[in-house]
């Protein structure tokens, strides 16, 4: 890295995805100096995870005029659900937030693939 120009470092890092941009300014002084993510930029590497099933669990269906849920939260698909904590950085349990924030309209994850949910990285 220390051969590659600046100019074509930031060509490159202006196509990578904010989880791997992030996880490469963890891998040495050179790209966390180029990279300089804020609390901002880490928050939204954490909505983005929030998103992957694998990481955050589902994106639960909420019908706004009836507040039902599907799959229902006492489902076993919600024991592996996660949210982004903006305080600590973490993706903590559901079980970890007040139901009122977790059905709240715009708080809720987005769908995968939906235009929400790609705009969670703007940088």
């Amino acid at each position: 890295l220390h051969n590659v120009p600046l100019d074509i470092l930031l060509v490159i890092l202006g196509y990578v995805d904010p989880i791997s941009l992030i996880n490469l300014a963890q891998t040495c002084q050179v790209l966390r100096a180029t990279i300089r993510p804020t609390r901002a930029n880490l928050l939204q590497r954490l909505l983005a995870l929030e998103l992957i099933p694998e990481y955050g669990g589902i994106v639960p269906l909420i019908r706004s005029r009836t507040i039902q849920v599907s799959p229902p939260m006492s489902s076993k698909d919600w024991q592996s659900n996660k949210y982004a904590c903006g305080g600590c950085l973490k993706l903590l349990p559901h079980t970890r937030f007040d139901n009122h924030n977790i059905l709240r309209l715009d708080l809720r994850k987005p769908p995968s693939g939906s235009k929400e949910a790609n705009r969670l990285a703007d940088w």
